[in-house]
Order: structure tokens, then sequence, then C-alpha cells
């Protein structure tokens, strides 16, 4: 069972200039990447920061629920947030009882 996943540090720009910087969970770089790019999206920058812990959450109104601390930040990750559908690949266990509970919470 997944305990940690890679995060990526991307920062963007388009021909205005800078747009933001994410913290991002992706199975690789360019994985991580591709969240991004588009024909009007460059990725300028992006960097491994490491294999972080991350705790699955069941919230009745939100869902199931990710969150990671990296580098002294917390950061969740919710349905159609960037990078949650790798988060849900790769820890689809604790989702699986995550969503469970939510099921017999409705109930």
């Amino acid at each position: 069972m997944a305990k940690k996943s890679r995060f990526y540090h991307i920062k963007t720009r388009n021909g205005h200039g800078p747009l933001g910087d994410w913290m991002v969970p992706a199975r690789t770089k360019l994985h991580a990447e591709s969240y991004f790019k588009t024909p009007d999206i460059a990725v300028y920058h992006s960097k491994h920061i490491g294999q972080f812990d991350v705790d699955t959450y069941a919230d009745t109104s939100r869902g199931v629920i990710f969150f990671a601390t990296v580098g002294g930040e917390l950061f969740q990750f919710e349905f159609e947030d960037v990078g949650y559908a790798w988060l849900k690949e790769l820890f689809l266990s604790q989702y699986n009882v995550a969503e469970q509970d939510l099921m017999e919470d409705l109930n």
C-alpha cells in the first residue's frame, strides 16, 4: 500500500508573463508539466521536490480529499484539482475505504 507520492514545483507563463506556480503530485516530471502545458501556456520551471506522505480524508460535503505536507506547507487535493486523478490511482485502496466510509455516513 502506497504512503507517499512524488511532488513537483511547477511555474508557468504565457505571452504576457508569469501565471503562477503550483506544487503538484505526479508520476513523473513530464506528467506534472503536462497538467499545465497548452498552446498558450508554457512551463518554464519544473523541479522534483521529493516524496511526501499523503493522507486521505472523507468529507460528506466534499468527497474524498487527499492531504500532504510539502516543505512545511499543507496542500489539499479535491476532485478536479490538478493531481487528484494521480493520487486516486496511487492510493486506490485508501480512496476506496474513504469512499465506503462516505457511503455509510450518508445512509
